[in-house]
């Protein structure tokens, strides 16, 4: 039997007295995979979802019904998303290069179901999830056109650079404070534009 004809072919005209063998032979095997498309579409779907999807005396019909359902689940699930992307911040403590790679996973699963976003609004999201201790670097990569590999290397490379300079300790309140990458004296290094315009990539 031809399971999926009901689905594939629109319901032939009823057979009448004056029909084909062949016509009526069409017919009577259309209701036989209509019937049993129904029922198979059925048996394989939870039960809690038979509610939300219209009845109908046609696979067709029927099927057409639950590929709207799973259209407007989608569209949920792309609103909550799309949210949740939006709303993401990194607070400073973990991995900043999984951070960044969590918000890829979701625009990725975005981009599924029809929203993709553009490669510089999605940078620019990212920059600004970023937390007060990445300022700087943030202002930096605002005029950098970097590819987003090259973002995320820069950044990881940020993030250890002051995770180490947090371990070294503070500088005591009487000591001269000069930053290693241009020589001057009154700020640290992470606070500097020429060290992390020209920050190396790990």
């Amino acid at each position: 039997m031809d399971l999926d004809l009901a689905l594939r072919e629109n319901k032939p005209y009823t057979p009448t007295i004056t029909s084909l063998p062949e016509e009526k032979s069409k017919y009577a095997k259309w209701l036989e995979s209509d019937c049993v498309s129904r029922l198979l579409i059925r048996s394989k779907m939870s039960n809690y979802l038979h509610s939300f999807v219209p009845e109908s005396k046609k696979a067709k019909k029927y099927f057409a019904g639950i590929e709207n359902l799973v259209m407007k689940f989608e569209e949920d699930g792309a609103n909550l998303l799309s949210k949740k992307l939006f709303k993401m911040k990194y607070d400073g403590q973990g991995n900043v290069r999984l951070h960044i790679l969590e918000m890829c996973s979701i625009a990725s699963r975005l981009e599924d179901v029809g929203r993709k976003f553009d490669d510089e609004l999605f940078l620019l999201l990212v920059i600004e999830s970023l937390p007060q201790q990445f300022d700087n670097f943030k202002v930096v990569a605002r005029t950098k056109d970097w590819e987003l590999d090259e973002f995320i290397s820069r950044c990881a490379v940020f993030e250890t650079s002051i995770q180490m300079d947090d371990m070294s300790g503070s500088v005591g309140q009487n000591e001269r404070v000069r930053c290693f990458s241009c020589g001057m004296d009154g700020h640290h290094w992470k606070n500097c534009t020429k060290c992390v315009s020209g920050i190396k990539m790990a």
